[in-house]
C-alpha cells in the first residue's frame, strides 16, 4: 500500500498498477487531476474506486466502482461531513480487505484513555 499524488498520472506517465487498486476520495468528484489519475490507474492495469459525495460526478463516471457518501450538501468550506465519511469508508474498506484489521483497531481503541 502506498499513496500517490494525482500528478503521477495527470502530469507524469504513472506507475505500473497491475493487480493493484487506486482509491480516490473527493467531495465533488469533479477535479480534473483526480479524473486523470483514475484514468491513469486504469490505463496502467489497475482497478479504481471513487468515494464521492456527488452522484454522477466526472470521477464517479470513470471509476470502476463508485461509493456515494450520501452526506448531503456541504454548506461549509472544510467539507467536514465528507472528510469524516471518507475516513469511515476507508476504515470499513480496510476491515473488509484484512479481516484482522478490525481486531487490531478494536484492541488499539481499548488502550485509549477514557
Amino acid at each position: 500500500m502506498t499513496t500517490l499524488p494525482p500528478s503521477v498520472f495527470s502530469l507524469g506517465n504513472g506507475v505500473a498498477m497491475d493487480g493493484a487498486a487506486g482509491l480516490v476520495a473527493s467531495q465533488s468528484g469533479g477535479s480534473s487531476d483526480l479524473v486523470h489519475a483514475i484514468k491513469g490507474v486504469k490505463a496502467r492495469g489497475g482497478r479504481t474506486v471513487a468515494i464521492t459525495n456527488t452522484v454522477g460526478s466526472p470521477a464517479s463516471k470513470v471509476a470502476d466502482i463508485c461509493i456515494d457518501m450520501g452526506a448531503g450538501p456541504e454548506l461549509a468550506i472544510p467539507a467536514t461531513k465528507s472528510v469524516i465519511f471518507t475516513i469511515a469508508a476507508g476504515v470499513a474498506l480496510l476491515g473488509q480487505l484484512d479481516p484482522d484489521y478490525a481486531k487490531t483497531v478494536s484492541a488499539a481503541a481499548r488502550r485509549w484513555p477514557a
